[in-house]
């Protein structure tokens, strides 16, 4: 069967209706940066999220996209970087609206996981407007049908206690005009004051205390993360002449952090308390925290997956230099110190790019803050 399957869609990009009102939608080759994934898993799951769309009723499939005329797929498949004017060629060229991005990495210790990100781009704007990550088990074909439908039905806001069915009007999520973009409502304010502000990545977020942020990260409940507008420039980790371990941070390697990013939807958060800990054991020689920290209660130094996930996935494509730049800010340069630990004498940081290296603590780099909504 999936010999048949992979006849079927190799050489194939599909374009599929977002919306039941015929909006199309580009579905890109699924992105493998490090060329791990074996490519009938790739041609699978890409089938399978474009299987649980189409089963929505109301939804069409579209197919022969030459992607050759737009980009190199080559460097595409490398880098997963898209410009804005592609994602437009590619709309003109399809008449797609938006443009679906799959990307897969193998999980740490585990080569039947794989875990998949899609997101949903406007064609006009390349801003993200629906993103969903999940693993996916590769050695059960009838596991991972259902795991990527489930991802599917997360993109497009659909229950995923029940498979959408074409004969179920129904399970059709109501259409979203192509002037909007999908948004997500913030409940209650970092005060605890009710807020109706909708948010989106890449916007600025203002507290209650003046402070202000791009958002880089939203949760499925409403909430998230944002990244600092300024940011601290030639500081050390730890100012003591003797560097301390800290007490309640567990010393973390590059594979405890990978799997931190991938399963970042649970685990984000974890700077605040890492930075509580250096402030209760360092108190002002933690320089970096405690720049952090200057801004306002609530502003921490992002752990290494927080501070991974903004550069290697938010930001991948300089969305959220961007949006710094026109606040009339600088965007991300060099590296950037975390809250994790690597041992008593290392931390993490990491460069704009998203390459993780430990450093010794009396290294001055820059850190930026991030706060949770």
């Amino acid at each position: 069967m999936l010999k048949k399957l992979l006849l079927f869609v190799a050489g194939l990009t599909l374009c599929v209706s977002l919306f039941a009102e015929n909006i199309g939608v580009a579905i890109l080759p699924a992105i493998d940066r490090d060329n791990e994934v074996d490519r009938a898993y790739k041609f699978s799951i890409r089938q399978y999220i474009v299987t649980g769309i189409t089963t929505v009723h109301g939804y069409e499939a579209y197919d022969r996209i030459n992607l050759g005329t737009v980009l190199d797929e080559q460097k595409f498949q490398r880098d997963g970087m898209v410009k804005a004017a592609d994602i437009k060629k590619i709309g003109e060229m399809t008449g797609a609206q938006y443009v679906l991005i799959i990307e897969v990495m193998l999980f740490p210790k585990n080569p039947d996981v794989i875990l998949v990100s899609a997101q949903f781009e406007d064609v006009e704007t390349a801003r993200i407007i629906q993103s969903a990550t999940s693993n996916v088990h590769v050695t059960d074909e009838e596991l991972l049908e259902q795991e990527c439908i489930s991802l599917a039905q997360k993109l497009l806001g659909v229950s995923r206690n029940t498979r959408p069915s074409a004969s179920v009007s129904t399970s059709t999520p109501t259409p979203t005009p192509k002037t909007s973009q999908q948004v997500v409502t913030v409940k209650t304010a970092p005060s605890g004051t009710s807020s109706s502000r909708q948010f989106d990545i890449g916007d600025e977020y203002s507290f209650p205390d003046g402070t202000r942020g791009i958002v880089f990260f939203k949760s499925d409940d409403g909430h998230g993360l944002v990244v600092s507008l300024d940011e601290g420039n030639n500081l050390k980790w730890d100012n003591n002449r003797r560097t301390t371990d800290i007490m309640d941070i567990e010393n973390e390697s590059e594979e405890n952090i990978q799997t931190e990013l991938y399963q970042f939807k649970t685990s984000w958060g974890r700077g605040y308390e890492q930075t509580n800990s250096i402030l209760n054991e360092l108190s002002e020689n933690g320089a970096a925290a405690n720049w952090c920290r200057s801004l306002g209660e609530g502003w921490y130094c992002p752990s290494a997956a927080e501070l991974l996930y903004l550069f290697k996935v938010a930001n991948k494509r300089g969305e959220i230099d961007e949006v710094l730049n026109s606040c009339g800010v600088k965007g991300f340069s060099g590296w950037y110190w975390s809250s994790s630990e690597y041992n008593r004498g290392e931390a993490w940081n990491l460069n704009n790019r998203g390459r993780l290296c430990s450093e010794n603590k009396d290294e001055k780099i820059s850190v930026r803050a991030v706060r949770a909504f």
